[in-house]
């Protein structure tokens, strides 16, 4: 069976960006399963939480790719 992996912006808060995937049969289009991913953005020298950087964000609002 062919797979086709979806996956969607599901949210930006404050701190996090929440990604959401649904696995799906590329021929008969069933949900074999689903899941989602939060990210935290976080200061590498404290470890604590910061905004979400507000060019990243734009970039995620846009669909846009991030660079690595």
């Amino acid at each position: 069976d062919q797979l086709e992996v979806r996956l969607m912006l599901g949210g930006i808060g404050r701190s996090s960006v929440t990604l959401t995937y649904e696995i799906v049969n590329a021929t008969t289009g069933v949900r074999l399963a689903d899941g989602k991913t939060i990210s935290v953005t976080l200061d590498p020298e404290t470890g604590q939480r910061i905004p979400v950087p507000d060019q990243t964000r734009m970039l995620l609002e846009r669909g846009a790719p991030l660079d690595s």
